[in-house]
């Protein structure tokens, strides 16, 4: 599920890590490394290239997105997440959710394609210039150049209509049911489903600087380096 092509603070080009439910993929020397389930080919389907930007992962697929702006999609393919991929090579940064994708355009619109039975395709927004895109079951999230942050699809758990509402957002990512972000002032705000503690165990402080979710649970990281994880922790 995790997005973006560029984290806020960090270089475009800088290796990420993105974690599915059963599955994991990673970017390091643009050389992608898969490990996990590979019920659907997520694994074994990985691609032996060296020009990898970014990657996100679904419940059971990947998109990545290459040096050149294009885009790259493998593993399960039960709602065309893999097949729909749109070409073009004016793509900076991709989301995934649980069996849809997403990706900004250089003009700062969002592309979508996968899952759409609740809205989280079709309901994406039309106008504004967006910087990070991700995506949870049935919802859909990204944040805009101004700071505020859109979310469409399924409410569940009140995650659209409980999505803040002010302008100083620098990162949000999706989980299953649940939202996390990160203001300018180094707080945490998450919304959502809350049945593991995700949203109401969320951390004090105005020292985090990175952020990441996996379906149920979350993370942040310290100013000094060290990591917070709270929601659920049924595999430790």
């Amino acid at each position: 599920m995790q997005s973006d092509g560029a984290l806020p603070g960090t270089n475009r080009r800088g290796a990420r890590l993105f974690a599915a439910p059963v599955s994991a993929s990673a970017v390091a020397a643009q050389t992608p490394v898969t490990w996990g389930s590979n019920d659907f080919g997520q694994i074994g389907q990985t691609p032996a290239a060296s020009d990898l930007e970014a990657a996100a992962a679904g419940e059971d697929h990947v998109v990545a997105l290459r040096w050149d702006g294009s885009l790259i999609s493998w593993g399960r393919n039960t709602a065309s997440q893999v097949t729909n991929t749109p070409g073009g090579t004016d793509f900076v940064a991709v989301g995934a959710g649980f069996n849809h994708s997403l990706a900004i355009r250089t003009d700062g619109s969002i592309a979508a394609w996968g899952r759409d039975a609740e809205g989280q395709i079709s309901g994406r927004p039309t106008t504004g210039t967006f910087i990070q895109v991700d995506g949870g079951f049935g919802h859909s999230v990204a944040l805009s150049d101004t700071g505020s942050i859109v979310t469409w699809g399924w409410n569940a758990d009140d995650l659209i209509t409980d999505t803040p509402t002010t302008s100083d957002f620098i990162q949000v990512v999706a989980g299953e049911n649940h939202c996390l972000a990160l203001r300018s002032d180094g707080t945490l705000v998450s919304w959502g489903r809350d049945i593991s503690g995700q949203v109401s165990n969320t951390p004090a402080g105005n020292d985090f600087i990175a952020i990441a979710v996996g379906s149920s649970h979350s993370l942040a990281v310290r100013t000094n380096g060290t990591i917070e994880a709270w929601g659920a922790d049924g595999q430790g």
